[in-house]
């Protein structure tokens, strides 16, 4: 009985922090141009825009990610482009990685967490 309560604790334990590493992306991200709020929704996790006065933009989807294996997925919308591109997400020490694919070019974002 104690190997059942055993395997049971570490199986939550590996579900509880897979959850808990999802949440994580949950935020204000300083972009280096201005800030986006990740929040998570039914269908995943967006990204919005925040005005000057500090009010989320909910008509702009900046980011739509989801989350597998411990990396999010998904697009990214290039406002200046007017164009929505692949994109990879990781956080390192605070910092969202963003690796942005468009044909065969790539580039890496680093976005630093405010909130």
């Amino acid at each position: 009985m104690n190997h059942l309560a055993l395997l049971l604790t570490i199986a939550y334990s590996l579900v509880s922090g897979s959850l808990l590493a999802q949440d994580e992306i949950i935020g204000v991200w300083d972009t280096g141009e201005g800030r986006v709020e990740i929040h998570q929704t039914e269908e995943g996790y967006i990204g919005n825009p925040i005005d000057t006065s500090g009010v989320r933009r909910d008509e702009i989807q900046v980011l739509t990610l989801t989350h597998t294996r411990n990396k999010w997925n998904g697009k990214i919308y290039s406002i200046k482009k007017d164009k929505r591109m692949n994109v990879e997400c990781r956080i390192k020490e605070e910092q969202l990685h963003l690796r942005v694919k468009a044909g065969m070019i790539k580039r890496t974002l680093k976005w630093t967490r405010v909130q």
